[in-house]
């Protein structure tokens, strides 16, 4: 068997070499979309290195601080377990995302009104009350699923959310969500789910959660950002828009919504406190401060 070269690719290593010439601050991230946001929103005053997924961005940041490099943590998505707030008491070099991720945060700001004013039909988003009561109709429907998410997370069931197209379960024309028929296609995607009751149950709240995932910036409701652009989607087909399908799915929203909001994230209230993250982080380590570009 033929092991690919990026099997070599230690990113632990090369952030090591390229601090040797680069004393910005590093920031560890899991993918492309997080570097491009952040590299755009910073104007390079950090040296980013994705990785790939969030236990490898947190496996690489961990691997630094054993090799005491000073001025280096990870950006990544909080999501539905409790790693990260773990990680956060223990004083680990790890900073989230408002809300479960990068999506949920910029939904969360003017950059949602903007794309749903651009891609959409100006007058119909007025007449549906504007992008905050079409954003309250799609927190309808994500907070059943970001339910099931954290109940998921929490009891291991292995559910295979990426293989059901929340989109499919939302009425065209009113958006109600069809919590019944996402439920079986859940089930039916899965492997040992549990039973269509206990799913329910869990996803109407009649059920109490093992572990309530919450945003400590108190970005509420909680929910994971491609959910709630899938349904975003949905409604710039007809409600608020006339888009074609293809062209309002979560991945395409995402890199619109994204782009939006990166210009200003710098000045936002998570930006600055990023910024402060890194200060406390130098004057803890007793690092150099490095001159912003």
């Amino acid at each position: 068997m033929i092991t690919s070269i990026k099997a070599y690719d230690r990113v632990a290593d090369r952030i090591r070499q390229h601090r040797q010439a680069d004393s910005r601050p590093v920031i560890v991230v899991e993918g492309p979309a997080d570097s491009r946001f952040l590299r755009a929103g910073f104007d390079d005053e950090y040296v980013i290195f994705p990785t790939g997924t969030r236990s490898s961005a947190i496996n690489v940041t961990e691997q630094l601080s054993a090799w005491r490099i000073p001025d280096a943590a990870c950006v990544v998505d909080r999501d539905f377990d409790d790693e990260v707030r773990s990680r956060e008491l223990s004083g680990f070099p790890v900073f989230a995302y408002e809300n479960a991720d990068l999506e949920a945060m910029a939904s969360k700001t003017d950059a949602f009104d903007l794309m749903i004013y651009e891609l959409g039909s100006e007058q119909k988003v007025r007449d549906n009350g504007g992008p905050e009561a079409i954003s309250r109709l799609i927190h309808m429907v994500v907070e059943p699923i970001a339910r099931l998410r954290a109940a998921n997370a929490a009891k291991r069931w292995g559910l295979a959310f990426d293989k059901v197209n929340v989109a499919d379960k939302v009425s065209l024309k009113t958006l109600e969500f069809n919590l019944d028929s996402y439920c079986a296609a859940l089930r039916g995607e899965s492997i040992s789910p549990p039973s269509m009751a206990e799913l329910i149950s869990v996803a109407n709240g009649s059920v109490p959660l093992p572990y309530v995932p919450l945003c400590p910036r108190r970005s509420s409701p909680y929910y994971r950002g491609r959910d709630f652009l899938a349904v975003a989607g949905v409604a710039l087909r007809r409600r608020a828009g006339s888009c074609q399908k293809a062209a309002t799915d979560a991945e395409h929203l995402g890199g619109v919504i994204r782009a939006i909001a990166c210009k200003n994230v710098k000045n936002s209230p998570w930006g600055k406190d990023l910024r402060t993250f890194f200060t406390d982080l130098r004057s803890s380590s007793g690092a150099r401060i490095p001159r912003p570009r």
